[in-house]
């Protein structure tokens, strides 16, 4: 069976289920049906959702623009790292006061 067959047998079940444009599916028997698929297949979906959540569909290049830049300044020493530690324990002591 191919990827193919298994979302057309998914949408056969899917269809089923719903009765005009009243559809009775639940979200728990619907999760219950998309499980059934291959590995891959439920990655791709997973990735389109996610993706469908995203609000702003260029941040994803403005924080990659943040990254070169503050990659360029460390390598250029305009800017200095500080330890991992040391980082998290300052913004732990900035979020309790």
């Amino acid at each position: 069976m191919n990827s193919f067959d298994d979302w057309r047998g998914l949408s056969r079940r899917i269809h089923s289920e719903c009765l005009d444009t009243r559809c009775r599916m639940t979200r728990e028997a619907l999760e219950a049906e998309l499980l059934r698929l291959p590995t891959e297949e439920r990655a791709h979906l997973a990735r389109v959702l996610i993706e469908s959540l995203d609000d702003e569909p260029d941040v994803d290049g403005a924080w990659l623009d943040e990254a070169r830049r503050r990659a360029d300044e460390l390598k250029s020493g305009t800017s200095q790292g500080i330890p991992a530690d040391a980082a998290f324990a300052n913004a732990r002591r900035r979020l309790v006061g």
